[in-house]
């Protein structure tokens, strides 16, 4: 299962968050020795984040020191960015929120509409970090993730407080499986930042399929959570690396040569000498113009008999058969 075979005691609850025991784990091939860390036990919500608005989070560069504003090959100063991350009244906060404030009731909701800028900033503010993509899925590790996301937010009706679902894989920790996508701190070859999780309105194979977008995105499905990396020199420099394009499974396949596939599209080119036959006999209200179109033995007997049955437009045959002639 990748893990180290150690048992380590969890010293208690580390602002809501939970150990992760090391791995030694291979991802897609690649070693990547993961040493013990702490994750959030759920999402983060939107009363949490308010907390960072509150705090003036969008009016404080310190907490956005980390990061470079760049967005379509241009530099922005951080009065830009900042100007771009506002809610759907002007104010600073969640593309989801209004008047910098979330909807009444939804306190334990996980936040989204978040950019991974300002989710970068709010691990920042609680002096955490975003989880690398081999930390969140060592800590999403499930030996069914079938089960996991069946039991999980994949309903298409909305995010849920969180953990309302069991979902859940070797460690104590809630939602990694649907609800919202979580940001990760890795960069992709194009320029874009990771998201995994999958969505509450995502099918349920996108628990542990690999997602990235522009780190200025903004959707409603876009979340996160936050870890804290307990050894002074973790995470790995490996771990932090551009994640490579994905190897096409064709790259090394063998290609069959260009004769073999003209063949596949070869026809004769006889005369079809085609005859219409009205099928009066078996029509009905549902087939008003059904008929046969029978190819005819051409005069030289080289090609058998080849009955070919024509249906009208408004039909959508499971089976046609065309071994009879009327």
């Amino acid at each position: 299962d990748g893990s180290a075979g150690s048992l380590m005691k969890d010293d208690g609850n580390d602002d809501g968050m939970v150990l992760v025991h090391p791995s030694a784990a291979s991802w897609n091939g690649v070693g990547m020795d993961i040493d013990a860390f702490r994750i959030d036990q759920y999402e983060v919500s939107n009363s949490e984040f308010q907390e960072f608005v509150d705090d003036g989070g969008y009016e404080k560069p310190a907490y956005w020191s980390d990061v470079e504003f760049v967005r379509d090959g241009e530099s922005l100063s951080w009065e830009q960015a900042m100007a771009l991350f506002v809610d759907a009244t002007d104010s600073h906060g969640p593309a989801t929120w209004r008047d910098g404030q979330f909807s009444s009731g939804q306190d334990d909701h996980p936040v989204g509409g978040v950019s991974w800028y300002e989710a970068m900033a709010y691990a920042k503010y609680r002096e955490k970090n975003l989880p690398t993509v081999h930390h969140w899925r060592w800590a999403a590790n499930s030996t069914q993730t079938g089960i996991t996301a069946a039991l999980s937010n994949f309903s298409d009706r909305g995010p849920t407080p969180r953990g309302t679902h069991i979902g859940i894989g070797r460690f104590e920790v809630y939602d990694m499986a649907g609800n919202v996508k979580e940001w990760c701190w890795n960069e992709d070859h194009q320029g874009r930042r990771s998201l995994r999780g999958g969505a509450w309105n995502d099918s349920e194979y996108r628990f542990m399929v690999k997602d990235a977008a522009s780190p200025w995105d903004r959707k409603p499905t876009n979340g996160f959570r936050c870890v804290r990396y307990l050894a002074e020199d973790s995470p790995a420099p490996t771990a932090l690396e551009v994640l490579p394009k994905p190897a096409s499974i064709f790259a090394d396949a063998p290609r069959e040569p260009i004769e073999s596939l003209r063949a596949w599209y070869q026809y004769d080119h006889l005369p079809l000498n085609a005859a219409k036959l009205a099928n009066t006999a078996h029509r009905t209200a549902v087939e008003p113009e059904l008929a046969w179109i029978i190819s005819q033995r051409p005069a030289s007997g080289e090609l058998p008999r080849r009955p070919v049955t024509r249906m009208p437009a408004t039909m959508v045959p499971t089976i046609v058969t065309t071994g009879r002639t009327r």
